[in-house]
């Protein structure tokens, strides 16, 4: 467990939990006299099956918490509770948390969600869970529209439970007018702010201008963006553009209710894979990039995907790439890279898994408008799909 020295109380509550379920959890207060705490918390890191990180207002601010927290990510260990009401470090916010309340000073989590969390990560998935997972879990789905197959926001035949087309029309043009000129203000010669918040704004503005804007694509780049604002907001931000950064995020919110599907009152989630990116070379990234890019260009694609479909594809595919390319110097740009690739793997994974099975569905139903092409593309989508369920 890491935690930050003056949440110890909170911490021990955790523990017992964890301890009353026989799940043996060591902490810090288990370093005997004399060992090199440095090199112990080191060696438990490595043996550890899961590594569970208490976020609060006190962890945030600790670097160590923050170290340890990011190597448990990539070794695909970490699970996260969170106390207080605050803001993920960078590239924290996105992976699944255990949001915890606090009942007389003390925190209070759903244990049984909190046990499954850690057992679940002492057991291996076969490659058959490891295919539905990936794909359960994702913010996408699969749709035939007109005779080709569409990537949708998931679930995919939900309206958003706002209906104003005017309205969200506005509101779109209003976004990529903000975002331009932050683009714009950024890139300013006179602009020392990381590369990191131009790029976020980037992402955000290409995400706007798809041929039919999904919530998923501009909320991966909403929460790249939020971060930004979280991780470097006491930088020297030139005139308005720390105000204007936080405009965008603001209106962001207020576009859900009018792009994102109603979600199901009792919809019941799906873990993400946890994935190690740390044993993945940049050449396998590079490769998978490619791999994506070209199965976007194929004829197959282009006769039997709609333009959603190739778009996001080359989304996430260009996304690996480029970060591929970033050289990172410090923790938090190194996080923010690796949230990026893992997230774009993921979205490639279940749009590919997705695609097979609806091309499989779509022939069967004789519902697509080429279905000789459709049979071919569904061939070479598995084989992206295999490529991706190969690196978990």
């Amino acid at each position: 467990m890491s935690y930050a020295r003056k949440d110890i109380k909170s911490a021990s509550a955790i523990r017992q939990q964890l301890l009353k379920n026989n799940i043996n959890c060591w902490w810090d207060q288990d370093i005997s006299a004399g060992n090199q705490w440095r090199s112990e918390i080191e060696r438990r890191l490595h043996d550890s099956m899961a590594v569970v990180v208490l976020w609060s207002e006190n962890s945030v601010k600790s670097p160590a918490v923050i170290e340890e927290a990011s190597r448990a990510q990539a070794a695909g260990k970490l699970i996260q509770i969170r106390v207080d009401k605050i803001s993920l470090p960078y590239g924290f916010a996105e992976t699944q948390y255990i949001a915890a309340g606090r009942i007389a000073g003390k925190p209070s989590v759903a244990e049984e969600k909190l046990v499954s969390a850690v057992r679940g990560k002492a057991s291996t998935l076969s490659t058959s869970q490891l295919r539905t997972r990936i794909i359960e879990s994702s913010s996408t789905a699969t749709k035939i529209v007109s005779g080709k197959i569409a990537v949708v926001d998931s679930p995919p035949n939900a309206r958003p439970p706002v209906s104003h087309k005017s309205d969200l029309k506005e509101r779109l043009r209003a976004q990529c007018s903000l975002s331009d000129q932050l683009e714009e203000d950024l890139s300013a010669n006179n602009c020392n702010l990381p590369q990191a918040i131009r790029r976020s704004i980037s992402k955000y503005s290409k995400a706007l201008q798809w041929s039919k804007v999904c919530w998923y694509a501009l909320d991966d780049a909403a929460a790249s963006v939020a971060e930004c604002v979280n991780i470097y907001q006491d930088e020297d931000w030139p005139g308005t553009t720390l105000h204007d950064v936080k405009r965008l995020a603001l209106r962001h919110r207020q576009l859900e209710p009018l792009l994102r599907p109603q979600q199901p009152e009792e919809k019941k989630s799906t873990e993400q894979p946890e994935l190690q990116l740390e044993s993945i070379s940049n050449s396998t990234l590079s490769s998978l990039a490619t791999q994506a890019s070209e199965l976007a260009a194929d004829q197959a694609s282009i006769d039997t995907l709609d333009d959603t479909a190739i778009e996001a594809i080359n989304h996430y595919a260009s996304l690996i790439k480029d970060n591929v390319g970033i050289v990172s110097y410090y923790s938090n740009d190194t996080n923010a890279k690796n949230f990026e690739i893992r997230n774009s793997i993921l979205k490639l994974g279940a749009i590919a898994g997705s695609i097979v099975a609806a091309s499989a569905a779509g022939v069967a139903a004789n519902i697509l408008t080429a279905p000789e092409a459709a049979i071919t593309l569904a061939s070479k989508a598995e084989k992206l799909f295999s490529f991706i369920v190969s690196l978990f």
